[in-house]
């Protein structure tokens, strides 16, 4: 019993020795430091990673849902072409503004543009690309641009099964040299 008194002693006045309180201090802070730079690093590179991971799969989407529709425009609407895009890019998403010309004769004509949100998902258009009205004498749809309101054809391609044909060649004769 005397021995282990004897150890309680020596415990105490170690616990209360004043260069040990500032040593175990010292310890401490010294460790707090060293956590919190490891975790900065840590965060600032796995920020960095991400930020080039999501940017990469997003860009790659964005290039590939250009090309479909720089596709599609040339199919479907004549003399159409991109004439520029703008990008909002955040970590997860991006919004693109796509800015389309028109060239009648030699002067190209802004024509429309659109703005797009994409992320790592899916990507969602905010805009009603035409407008839509049924014709009930030719008994079909017609498609008008949702900026300038005016009626946009509809184009056939030879490598397209369509299950009808519109046949609209007899409306030209019909229409006013002038509007034609």
């Amino acid at each position: 019993m005397k021995k282990g008194t004897e150890d309680e002693k020596q415990l105490d006045l170690f616990l209360e020795d004043k260069e040990f309180e500032k040593t175990m201090r010292k310890a401490r802070r010294k460790a707090v430091r060293k956590n919190v730079i490891i975790t900065a690093i840590v965060l600032f590179i796995l920020y960095g990673a991400i930020k080039f991971t999501t940017g990469h799969w997003l860009a790659s989407k964005v290039d590939k849902e250009d090309i479909a529709i720089s596709r599609w425009l040339y199919i479907t609407e004549p003399n159409l072409k991109q004439d520029g895009s703008d990008y909002d890019w955040s970590l997860f998403s991006a919004e693109g503004t796509h800015y389309y010309t028109k060239t009648l004769g030699e002067r190209p004509i802004p024509w429309e543009s659109i703005t797009e949100h994409y992320n790592l998902i899916k990507a969602s258009s905010n805009y009603p690309r035409w407008m839509q009205s049924y014709n009930g004498k030719r008994k079909g749809w017609d498609i008008f641009n949702q900026q300038n309101g005016q009626r946009e054809l509809i184009f056939y391609h030879p490598r397209v099964n369509y299950k009808e044909v519109p046949n609209d060649l007899g409306l030209l004769d019909k229409m006013e040299s002038e509007r034609a």
